[in-house]
């Protein structure tokens, strides 16, 4: 089905290029096309993360973990960077015919509730859903949870327990830690559940939740689990995982790009900038990147101008010996991915998600 969104998205870019192919475009020419490429991304990212409409989270808090915080940052920098790197005149690509590699990511997994048999365990039990995760490898996972304020003699006896539920009630240790002086502030702890987020993926069926447990000596609960004032609601607790997908591709033949900035005088078929702004088109459900450069491609195909494969030099020359060509036009020769964090639900940041996005990004243009 993934390869169908990206046939369709593929095939809308190349269509928009092919309006443009026969003549450098004007100021108001190239307005136009920002605009109508921007509807088009617009719906495809919705296509992609299998969205009908965008999703409504409007006073939704963002969640203050440290892994996520470090995300927003990070997908904030690569995009500034990206947006403001001028791309060398001359760039070559070199990649294998039929090659495969492995892509890494980060993804969120927020606490909800545990089910209702389970509410013996009141407040103190959390439950973790891992969707599509049969296909995922798990290179590692750290469970972050919020120990509030307090300031009560002897809280250093206090202890942070971690405990896997099991279906008869009973419940094993995951993890202990001692809280101290330095956690009197209010602190996140970090435990690693590599193996424990392992077992739930081998056997669903036993992901009942955890327990997570922290008295101080007064009794008074001192870990975040279920939060209901607003301003603990972003302390909710958190599994941050790295994944990893095999991912295959085709070789893109050795080929050249330019971008249109560094040749204003021509007329040629160049790359075009495109900034996206998500807060434009009040998409407030979009975490980071708020924007980024997807590109476009315009300009003429004059014979043998960045064509991708000499049977394309061919072509151009027959339609132009039997007077029926319009000649070959500037499309995409190449695409990139987009890292998007982002809340999939109406009202809920229960499912918090990175996800890549295939092909949003252009990389270079050629005469095709």
């Amino acid at each position: 089905m993934g390869n169908i969104k990206v046939v369709t998205f593929c095939a809308s870019v190349i269509l928009l290029a092919k309006l443009v192919c026969s003549t450098k475009q004007r100021d108001s020419d190239l307005r136009q096309m920002r605009l109508m490429r921007l509807e088009i991304i617009k719906s495809e990212i919705l296509k992609q993360l299998r969205l009908e409409r965008p999703p409504n989270v409007t006073g939704i808090p963002i969640p203050r973990n440290p892994p996520f915080i470090q995300e927003i940052e990070r997908l904030t920098l690569n995009s500034r960077r990206e947006s403001n790197m001028a791309m060398d005149d001359i760039r070559w690509d070199t990649l294998d015919e039929d090659s495969s590699h492995t892509e890494t990511s980060e993804e969120f997994v927020l606490a909800e509730r545990c089910d209702e048999p389970l509410r013996h365990f009141d407040d103190k039990s959390i439950r973790f859903s891992f969707l599509n995760s049969s296909r995922l490898t798990i290179l590692n996972a750290s469970l972050y949870v919020y120990t509030r304020n307090h300031t009560e003699t002897g809280d250093s006896n206090s202890f942070l327990k971690i405990n896997n539920i099991k279906r008869s009630g009973e419940v094993e240790r995951v993890a202990i830690r001692q809280i101290n002086d330095v956690h009197r502030n209010g602190y996140w702890h970090k435990f690693d559940i590599l193996a424990q987020v392992q077992r739930w993926i081998r056997r669903p069926n036993s992901n009942l939740g955890l327990e997570v447990k922290a008295n101080s000596v007064n009794g008074r609960s001192l870990a975040i689990t279920h939060p209901d004032k607003d301003e603990e609601k972003p302390l909710r607790p958190v599994i941050y995982m790295t994944v990893q997908r095999g991912i295959k591709y085709r070789k893109k033949r050795m080929n050249y790009n330019r971008d249109c900035s560094d040749f204003e005088n021509s007329d040629n078929c160049c790359r075009e900038s495109l900034i996206v702004d998500f807060s434009s088109f009040g998409w407030d459900w979009i975490v980071a990147p708020k924007m980024y450069n997807a590109y476009f491609c315009t300009g003429e195909c004059p014979y043998n101008f960045l064509q991708h494969y000499h049977h394309s030099y061919l072509s151009q020359l027959q339609r132009g010996v039997n007077g029926n060509g319009t000649g070959l036009c500037c499309t995409p020769g190449k695409y990139s991915n987009l890292s998007l964090l982002y809340f999939p639900e109406d009202g809920s940041v229960r499912a918090t998600k990175l996800e890549v996005l295939q092909n949003m990004k252009v990389e270079r243009c050629h005469c095709a």
